[in-house]
């Protein structure tokens, strides 16, 4: 399994495996790779013309992606 510097992940296989693109505009996500799978933690975000509460509220969330298997879930719940 790779990932390139465009996010695209990848076996060699492509009838085995799945390719999938994932960006963020989190400047502290973490990557880790373990064994299959790669996840990637961030907190949450709200733009700049959200209110202030809502910013700091998102902040303290914490989003865990998990691609594994060809497939991307968050906080355990398969992504879209």
């Amino acid at each position: 399994m790779e990932v390139n510097s465009r996010g695209c992940v990848s076996c060699g296989h492509e009838h085995q495996c799945s390719r999938a693109v994932f960006s963020t505009c989190a400047e502290l996500a973490s990557i880790k790779r373990s064994a299959d799978s790669i996840s990637v933690r961030m907190p949450g975000f709200r733009g700049p013309f959200e209110p202030a509460s809502e910013q700091r509220k998102a902040n303290k969330e914490r989003h865990v992606f998990l691609f594994h298997d060809g497939v991307v879930t968050e906080n355990d719940k398969p992504v879209e």
